[in-house]
């Protein structure tokens, strides 16, 4: 229980008359309060420590600025004299050398990361190189089917195209063919059913039958059977040195 000290009978021979336990209440009445907080402090510190990985790349990160080789440790005199004291703490404490195998290790597994790294890379690109080989041989094997379907058109069309000119010159030959032909109209007058028109001339070996003109007037015959208006139209060509010759059947 604390001690109550009234102004009225303090003094400083009184104080000192005071045991000491009851002094130091006096002077520090919560002393556990301080421990508490200097015991924080001291477990705030500790979790600011450095890890494996941050230290070894802090000191990776020193090595490369300082332009030393990889696998050099800088000592301790040098992390201190280049504004890295925290770094020489560090190294002092823990001791060189086992900074030095940790560095090491880390390297190394940095090492083993890169060159896993690398072959996956390089699986990559060989897979990229494969696809683009095939890409190419597609593109090859098209263009060549292009040129064939090409060449196969072209030859297409020229058939097509001398199919029209043969045409054309058919055309021209029949068209010079009919524009020297005659028409020559055939009227026959007979008492019987069917006229045929034979021929010889032009190549004409066949005959031609003449239809019944309807719109012809009977004529008075004193027979008893009446003749009839039969009638074709003929086209044909005089040429000189040929004669022509229509026999009516």
């Amino acid at each position: 229980m604390a001690t109550v000290i009234s102004s009225s009978v303090f003094s400083p021979t009184n104080f000192l008359s005071f045991p000491l336990s009851q002094r130091s209440l006096e002077l520090n009445p919560h002393p556990a309060r301080r421990n508490l907080c200097c015991s924080g402090k001291k477990y705030s510190k500790g979790r600011a420590a450095k890890s494996d990985e941050e230290l070894c790349d802090e000191l990776r990160e020193f090595i490369e600025s300082m332009g030393l080789p990889e696998d050099h440790l800088p000592s301790i005199s040098e992390l201190r004299d280049n504004g890295r004291k925290d770094l020489a703490n560090i190294v002092r404490r823990r001791g060189y050398k086992a900074i030095t195998e940790l560095l090491l290790n880390s390297n190394s597994a940095i090492e083993g990361d890169n060159l896993n790294d690398i072959n996956h890379l390089k699986s990559l690109l060989c897979q990229k190189e494969t696809e683009l080989s095939q890409l190419k041989k597609q593109i090859e094997d098209e263009k060549f089917a292009l040129v064939n379907l090409r060449a196969r058109v072209k030859a297409e069309l020229g058939d097509i195209q001398c199919s029209i000119a043969d045409k054309d010159a058919e055309l021209r030959a029949a068209q010079e063919y009919l524009n020297g032909l005659k028409e020559v109209h055939i009227n026959y007058r007979t008492n019987g059913q069917v006229v045929e028109v034979a021929g010889s001339f032009n190549g004409w070996q066949h005959k031609v039958r003449m239809d019944l003109d309807h719109s012809s007037e009977c004529i008075d015959s004193p027979d008893s059977r009446q003749p009839v208006k039969i009638c074709t139209t003929l086209q044909f060509s005089l040429r000189p040195q040929k004669c022509v010759c229509i026999v009516l059947v």
